[in-house]
């Protein structure tokens, strides 16, 4: 709020405040009026005018000293009403009165003449307690009283007077609106993958009232998360074509292929459920007896392989293990048992290529001498590990046979990578010559 002293008509005060941006003020509630006219008894400069006293009605001339205190507005020491000097030096001349002002518009009027008080920038009614007593009277001495006056030391409540007067008056600024602090980021809208999430705050500090501006932007803010990958299933390839019939005689056997990768899981997402290998017999003219079923090769007279293609036919180890119980009941990956099958089996071998086969030793920490030779170990089986193999400090490697070094040596490997695989089948174990 602003004082204004300037001696207008109410008319003229109103158009003054909004031409400035405001309006003539609105005292609409008890603790308002009473806050306010502690602000204009602080705040409101000179009182217009003074009653009794000696002084003739001059107005109040502030600061005075009274007994050694120092009166910057009226005081009721000493007297039953509010009271000021009049002169700058009242200890000497002792002039004084009564004080009746400051008298200052307020921004209620009677639009119609007809008791219809409100306030004028407003439009709601002005409430009947805060009237001084006896008011309004609306006509006095035949003259129409439209306007709220306000006299700051004759009574708390309002008055009404002709608008046509001149009084000071008081401009109130309505306060603009201002943001309060943003509140919490929502949930993100997806829990994974890209969703949106938005927070808000409120117009409430101040809430802007009358002519006062809203707060400027938004109230809410939304933005893009992303609280992480979807989990994506496993789906299986087409089936590759079957393969010919493991046997040109008697019953055999065809498979074919596929791959969990259209798309492979990830992010957690489920495996694909199946099988990877699908076989159907297939049946052919009677067979002369042999030592080996259809696909695998005769090695020895008591050793059957089955020997996948390095450039078709590769799995981890797991799946390696599973293809060849899908080719024989009785089929594993290859464990060797002793130099004449190792001899006989590395002919078939292509040297470039590493292949997943079985391990027959009791356990990888057996100890080892500097040509990396163990020589049955645990359950009786026949391996020639590459120097520095096995290692205590690998557990979860596999064991793989591997020509890359010139020589076809037992190595470890992580048992997820892909690798051909060597599946053997010993219909006649027992037969089989030991050769040490």
């Amino acid at each position: 709020m602003r004082i204004d002293k300037s001696a207008l008509t109410w008319e003229d005060s109103r158009r003054k405040c909004l031409s400035e941006g405001a309006h003539l003020a609105v005292i609409d509630t008890v603790p308002k009026r009473d806050l306010f006219i502690g602000y204009l008894k602080r705040n409101g400069g000179s009182v217009a005018k003074t009653t009794g006293g000696n002084s003739n009605g001059a107005p109040c001339v502030l600061p005075f000293n009274f007994k050694g205190t120092v009166y910057t507005i009226c005081t009721s020491r000493a007297h039953d009403k509010p009271w000021c000097a009049t002169t700058s030096n009242y200890e000497t001349d002792r002039k004084w009165g009564v004080c009746v002002g400051p008298e200052v518009w307020l921004g209620g009027k009677d639009t119609n003449g007809k008791n219809n008080w409100i306030w004028y920038s407003r439009g709601v009614s002005v409430a009947s307690y805060l009237w001084a007593s006896g008011q309004p009277e609306n006509i006095r001495n035949s003259v129409e009283e439209d306007c709220i006056l306000l006299q700051v030391w004759r009574t708390h409540g309002f008055h009404d007077f002709p608008c046509s007067l001149k009084f000071n008056f008081v401009c109130e600024y309505d306060p603009d609106g201002n943001w309060g602090i943003w509140g919490s980021w929502s949930s993100c809208s997806l829990s994974c993958g890209q969703g949106l999430r938005s927070r808000t705050r409120l117009c409430v500090y101040p809430v802007p009232a009358g002519t006062g501006k809203p707060c400027p932007g938004a109230d809410r803010q939304t933005e893009f998360c992303f609280p992480g990958q979807c989990p994506v299933d496993g789906a299986w390839s087409v089936w590759t074509h079957w393969s010919t019939c493991s046997k040109t005689c008697d019953q055999g056997n065809k498979t074919r292929h596929r791959a969990c990768n259209s798309p492979p899981p990830s992010n957690g997402g489920k495996g694909c459920p199946g099988q990877l290998v699908q076989v159907e017999t297939c049946n052919g003219q009677p067979c002369p007896a042999k030592l080996c079923p259809d696909g695998f090769t005769e090695v020895t007279d008591s050793l059957c392989l089955y020997i996948s293609d390095p450039k078709t036919e590769a799995y981890n180890y797991f799946l390696s293990m599973k293809a060849c119980s899908s080719l024989s009941p009785l089929s594993h990956l290859l464990t060797v048992k002793n130099r004449y099958e190792y001899q006989n089996v590395v002919r078939f071998l292509s040297a470039t290529a590493e292949y997943w086969i079985g391990d027959d030793s009791a356990s990888s920490s057996n100890s080892l001498n500097n040509g990396g030779t163990k020589l049955g170990g645990g359950g009786g089986g026949y391996t020639i590990w590459a120097f520095g193999y096995p290692s205590a400090r690998s557990p979860t490697d596999c064991v793989e046979l591997s020509g890359k070094s010139g020589a076809f040596l037992w190595k470890g490997a992580p048992c997820w990578e892909t690798r051909p695989f060597i599946c053997a089948l010993r219909p006649k174990d027992s037969m089989a010559p030991i050769v040490g």
